[in-house]
C-alpha cells in the first residue's frame, strides 16, 4: 500500500491560533464584544493506492485539522497511460468531516499493466469552493 499525505505546517496553525487568542483577550480587556467568527479549519488530503494483481485500488482520506465539522467537496482524477492507450476516470462528491478527524472518500479501481504510468490527483474544496488541498502522485507499474 502506498500512502501520500499533503500536510500544511502545524507550526503556522499554532501561531495563528495563539494570535487569535491574544486578540480575543485584548478585545475582552478593552470592553469590546468578543465576536470573532472565522474558521481555523484546514484540510489535508491523502491518496491511498493498493495493488492487487493487475488492479490498482485508489481512494483517499480528507483530514480536517480545524475544530468544527465542515462539508467539503472532493474530486479524484485517475489517468493511466500505457501501450494500450490512455484511460481516465474521475469521481467527485461532498462529504462532512468532523473537526480533528479524517473521512474516507469513495474509491475507484483501474487495470494497470507493467510499464503503465498512472497519474492520480485528489482535490479538496471548502464550502466556498476554494481549493484547500491537492495531492498528486505518479506511479509507474513495474
Amino acid at each position: 500500500m502506498i500512502r501520500y499525505r499533503h500536510t500544511i505546517s502545524l507550526f503556522i496553525k499554532k501561531h495563528l491560533l495563539a494570535l487569535v487568542v491574544l486578540l480575543s483577550g485584548l478585545m475582552f480587556i478593552d470592553g469590546g464584544e468578543n465576536k470573532m467568527d472565522f474558521s481555523l479549519s484546514d484540510f489535508d488530503s491523502e491518496l491511498i493506492v493498493e495493488k492487487e494483481g493487475k488492479n490498482l485500488h485508489i481512494s483517499g482520506n480528507v483530514f480536517n485539522d480545524g475544530v468544527r465539522t465542515e462539508e467539503v467537496g472532493y474530486q479524484l482524477e485517475v489517468e493511466r497511460t500505457g501501450v494500450s492507450g490512455v484511460a481516465s476516470t474521475s469521481q467527485s462528491g461532498v462529504i462532512e468531516v468532523e473537526g480533528g478527524e479524517k473521512s474516507k472518500i469513495s474509491g475507484t479501481s483501474i487495470n494497470a499493466a507493467k510499464g503503465d504510468t498512472c497519474r492520480l490527483k485528489l482535490i479538496i474544496r471548502n464550502e466556498l469552493e476554494e481549493i484547500t488541498s491537492t495531492s498528486r502522485l505518479v506511479i509507474t507499474i513495474k
